[in-house]
């Protein structure tokens, strides 16, 4: 491999070396030609085939690894939106799950108020309803003693009246304990 290297480098040399003999020999009659331009366009084929042979694998290997980086750019930005759309089909998923426990939750909640409101009402009727039977109640016992009490004082004022009548009339007096002793003979 060094041998070629160094071959070559030596053809290329005395090709740019013979070039330079050449155009040294023409330089003293000169005329103007489109022909002197020969050298130099021998000279820069050489140089651009050197440059070619020694550039081209650099050139191609700096193309494919640019090539491999844009591929490798692109696969990861597929990625990236293949796992974007799957986020975003996930979280879509997730507010329309929200939207709909949140409805059933609303839906809950109204029934809950309204089962609530009806118990109430219930509730409040059966209250009303127990005290009102329990104030008829109430005024019924209350009636019954103040009936009672009115009797007793009535039969006492009475008893007393008639105590007082007896006690005032000897009459009576030796009446009613005639009688009293014939009832409880």
């Amino acid at each position: 491999m060094i041998t070629k290297k160094i071959r070559f480098f030596f053809l290329v040399n005395s090709a740019l070396l013979c070039s330079l003999a050449v155009a040294s020999e023409t330089a003293e009659e000169h005329v103007p030609s489109v022909f002197d331009l020969k050298w130099a366009a021998v000279n820069f084929i050489i140089l651009f085939s050197f440059l070619i042979y020694k550039l081209r694998a650099p050139i191609a290997k700096a193309f494919k690894e640019r090539k491999e980086h844009i591929e490798a750019l692109f696969n990861h930005a597929a990625e990236k939106h293949k796992d974007a759309e799957m986020k975003l089909e996930i979280y879509e998923g997730k507010l329309n799950l929200l939207d709909e426990q949140n409805k059933k939750v609303m839906d809950d909640a109204k029934t809950d108020i309204t089962k609530f409101e009806q118990e109430s009402h219930e509730e409040r009727a059966r209250m009303v309803e127990r005290i009102n039977r329990d104030a008829k109640d109430k005024i019924a016992i209350e009636q019954q003693q103040i009936m009672r009490l009115l009797s007793d004082e009535l039969m006492a004022a009475v008893v007393a009246k008639t105590k007082s009548k007896i006690d005032q009339s000897k009459e009576l007096k030796g009446s009613l304990g005639a009688s009293l002793l014939k009832k409880a003979k």
